[in-house]
């Protein structure tokens, strides 16, 4: 945000709310392709991460699905705050 700060100044001087300002903050923020990536990379390590496990298997889903909502969270969060 920080970087993009001139340019969201002049949208918002040309007319652009509030609401489109943040969602252009947010686009940027959630590449849902970096989760894509993210998700690819993680099965493909799933292999060597294994013997480091305990109780949990690396290819569990429901591991899966709680590591990306929580890293969605953050994003959400760290995209927010400095759009607002």
């Amino acid at each position: 945000v920080a970087l993009r700060q001139h340019e969201l100044g002049v949208r918002s001087a040309l007319g652009a709310g509030v609401s489109r300002i943040v969602h252009l903050v947010m686009q940027r923020a959630l590449m849902v392709v970096g989760v894509g990536i993210g998700l690819a990379a993680a099965f493909a390590a799933a292999p060597f991460v294994e013997p480091l496990l305990f109780g949990v298997s690396a290819s569990d889903p429901s591991v899966y699905a709680a590591v990306a909502a929580a890293l969605l969270a953050v994003a959400i969060l760290a995209g927010s705050l400095p759009a607002w």
